[in-house]
């Protein structure tokens, strides 16, 4: 995924999508702020969690109008319409963490197993069904190819063997993720690493 942003940019990319699971949680209105720049991607993700499990994943592959639109939209969808789970209630927002999963463009595959674990999500369509797997799923289940296609072939609600049929279409696209620990972790190793001669502080 051709898609370089700084620090300071997956900051305010995240904190607008915690901000945004808050508003849905608690009915608030969004609080007057800076826009968001626009990024060129295909379509993003978010995903909550509460104490580690999971408690909602919604997104789009095509925007929603501007970046910042189809952010909230899916941030207020991950928590109160994934038909998976009950909506997230306010004594469970201090436990939340939220991630972003920025989308590059769709792929085709002829030969389904085309992809690299960890780099690519798919996405399956098959008898007017069309499931979606991000690339992170088959990184925290441990799956290998064929067992991250038969997980996503039982996403779709196909036969577990589907991928492998001639009528379906696997894609493959490249995520960005953005979460909370990366993030941290990258503003602490920013604010450790010495200045070189062309770098200074301002004040």
């Amino acid at each position: 995924m051709l898609l370089t942003l700084s620090i300071a940019e997956r900051t305010r990319i995240l904190h607008a999508a915690e901000q945004a699971v808050a508003d849905a949680v608690t009915g608030s209105a969004p609080a007057p702020s800076s826009p968001l720049p626009e990024i060129a991607i295909s379509g993003l993700f978010v995903t909550v969690h509460v104490n580690g499990a999971l408690r909602g994943c919604i997104g789009f592959l095509a925007m929603q109008g501007s970046f910042e639109e189809t952010l909230r939209e899916a941030a207020r969808r991950a928590v109160t319409e994934d038909y998976r789970f009950l909506p997230v209630e306010k004594e469970e927002l201090p436990d939340c963490t939220v991630d972003v999963t920025l989308l590059g463009p769709l792929e085709l595959l002829r030969d389904p197993t085309d992809f690299d674990i960890g780099k690519h999500g798919l996405v399956l369509e098959s008898h007017g069904r069309r499931g979606l797997l991000l690339p992170q799923v088959a990184v925290e289940h441990h799956w290998n190819k064929t067992q991250f296609l038969e997980g996503l072939c039982r996403k779709t609600m196909v036969d577990s063997d589907a991928w492998k049929k001639p009528e379906t279409r696997i894609f493959r696209f490249e995520g960005m993720i953005i979460r909370a620990s990366d993030v941290e972790a990258d503003n602490a190793a920013s604010s450790n690493t010495p200045l070189t001669d062309k770098e200074e502080h301002g004040t």
